[in-house]
């Protein structure tokens, strides 16, 4: 049932990842285009504003991209589909290795959560707990590693 779960949230994503056309932008033509558009009093806090929108709508759709195009190559090998579910694993580490040391340094956390999902993990207090206690080594493991640590500590 997990596995179907996994599959179908994997689809959605893929589907919708379509729908994100980000739009390349180079600084010096945000500069160009603020400064031609915008009034020299509204400059400052409205396009510093919008240079940390874009930049965080640029960052999201970057990333469902890599996972969109991972997913469409995964599909098409003939891989099997523990070793697909492997693979995806490790690249959701590889892209938000950074949020989920934050999260296991804190026990809690989104992407934490849905690292030990993935993994197939219970995540109880007694499992939060043991990852913060061991924060610094798991932090220093590489993503295979880590996978693999987290897995045994459920153990």
């Amino acid at each position: 049932m997990k596995k179907i779960l996994i599959l179908l949230l994997i689809n959605f994503i893929y589907l919708n990842s379509g729908t994100i056309k980000p739009k390349r932008v180079k600084a010096k033509d945000r500069t160009t285009h603020r400064s031609s558009s915008h009034s020299s009093s509204h400059h400052s806090s409205k396009g510093v504003r919008e240079d940390i929108l874009f930049s965080s709508f640029e960052a999201t759709a970057d990333v469902s991209t890599e996972l969109s195009f991972a997913l469409s190559t995964e599909a098409t090998s003939y891989s099997t589909v523990d070793e697909r579910r492997e693979r995806y694993e490790q690249r959701y580490i590889e892209v938000n290795r950074q949020n989920i040391n934050l999260n296991m340094a804190q026990a809690n956390g989104e992407h934490l959560s849905t690292l030990l999902k993935l993994l197939e993990l219970k995540e109880d207090r007694e499992l939060l707990t043991a990852i913060q206690n061991n924060f610094e080594h798991l932090s220093q493991l590489n993503n295979q590693h880590l996978s693999e640590a987290l897995i045994k500590m459920q153990s």
